[in-house]
Parts: C-alpha cells; structure tokens; sequence
C-alpha cells in the first residue's frame, strides 16, 4: 500500500455502539488504484451498514503499488481487513 486516509469509524456506529470486522476484497489496477470493492465479511446490527460504507470508502480511496509479472505492472486482487472498535477503526490486514 502506497497511501490513503484511514477508515473512519461512523457516527452512527458509535452511537450504536456496534463494533467488528470488515473484510473488503478489491481489484487494484495496473496504476495502483482500486476498483470494484467486494464485501467478502461483515457484522449484521445496528450500525452495521455505516461501518460497511465506511471500509468500502477507505478501501477505494487508497493507492497501491500494482503487482508485477516479468517486470510488469499488472492487476491483482487485495483483501483489507478493517477492524471497528469503540475507539475508532483500523486496517488490521492488508493483503
């Protein structure tokens, strides 16, 4: 990963009081930049949904370096693993 903001953990999930993981799969373009971000994982509840938009807004906002076949960039699939917590959110895997 080159850069981007860090999720944000949502109003409405904190006024919930919801927490839990978010797992977001994506296409990350030659040029570094994402594309068609997939929920693979999420809790159900109150404040679920914005912790959802939320993963799906940091996931497609950050840049990353493009994975390389014989020395070209190509595209590839990452999955980010963001975890939402009482005190704010977090990317916990990024792969």
């Amino acid at each position: 990963m080159i850069g981007g903001p860090e999720p944000r953990y949502p109003e409405e999930a904190r006024w919930h009081r919801a927490t839990g993981r978010v797992v977001v799969r994506a296409l990350v373009r030659k040029d570094g930049t994402v594309d068609d971000p997939q929920i693979q994982e999420a809790p159900i509840g109150l404040g679920a949904t914005s912790m959802v938009n939320a993963a799906l807004a940091a996931v497609s906002e950050r840049t990353y370096l493009s994975a390389r076949r014989d020395g070209k960039p190509v595209e590839a699939y990452v999955t980010v693993t963001i975890e939402f917590k009482e005190d704010g959110a977090s990317i916990v895997d990024d792969t």
